[in-house]
């Protein structure tokens, strides 16, 4: 079954028609879109990012964290998605 809004993927980020993929390297993570970069280079954050069907939301890449917020899962990163 497909999921919504290419979650099978990652996070769509509809305004700039990229995709945050899931267990990309951080480095690759960088090309997408212009992330404002914090924390020794370990926190990557889109702000107003329209995704999940137009929403506007802040996406934020933690480097090197074993967990997903709002159920996404992966080994290498958490995301938090407000």
């Amino acid at each position: 079954m497909e999921k919504p809004f290419k979650l099978e993927e990652g996070i769509y980020f509809e305004d700039s028609k990229q995709i945050l993929v899931f267990g990309e390297s951080f480095e690759e993570l960088l090309k997408i879109k212009s992330p404002e970069v914090r924390e020794n280079g370990d926190v990557l954050k889109w702000f107003g990012k329209s995704c999940f069907g137009g929403q506007k939301l802040n996406v934020i890449v933690y480097k090197n964290q074993l967990t997903f917020c709002r159920r996404f899962t992966s080994l290498k990163r958490k995301i938090i998605v407000f």
